[in-house]
């Protein structure tokens, strides 16, 4: 009886510990990378917009994404999030390309050149500490492609 209790306590106790590592894992996803907006590659800044990073919180509480990163393949393109943002609990938000005013729902790169290839590229999304959150690999067959 008493080896009972002891495996129980162990049980309850490990359980304690793994589940909120388990809770806390992958909440916040890649969901869709926009990569090859329709017409020819020019860089007006309407189109360059159009080429994203959707980016979602699955998780049941708003999740704070200061100085995360969103970068691709090479690493040659990075997107540091702004101070003090927070993903809402089942919201997504939009990482584009070029130029925009920043919103909850809307985040801008405030690049000039296009960041995902054409054909095929990998993002990852990186905590303030370098922990890899999530990544999204696609081949380049169509756009977007789904992660």
């Amino acid at each position: 009886m008493r080896t009972m209790r002891v495996v129980l306590a162990v049980a309850v106790a490990l359980s304690v510990v793994v589940v909120p590592g388990q809770a806390l894992a992958g909440v916040v996803k890649i969901k869709k990378i926009y990569f090859d907006p329709p017409g020819s590659d020019t860089l007006s800044n309407r189109k360059i917009n159009q080429e994203k990073v959707v980016i979602c919180n699955r998780g049941a509480k708003r999740k704070g994404m200061s100085r995360w990163k969103l970068n691709d393949r090479g690493a040659d393109h990075k997107f540091r999030f702004p101070e003090g943002f927070k993903l809402r609990a089942g919201r997504c938000v939009k990482v584009h390309t070029g130029r925009g005013r920043n919103s909850a729902k809307h985040l801008y790169m405030k690049l000039g050149n296009y960041v995902w290839n054409n054909d095929g590229d990998k993002a990852r999304l990186k905590t303030k500490r370098g922990r890899t959150v999530d990544s999204c690999t696609y081949s380049g067959a169509g756009s977007p492609a789904s992660c």
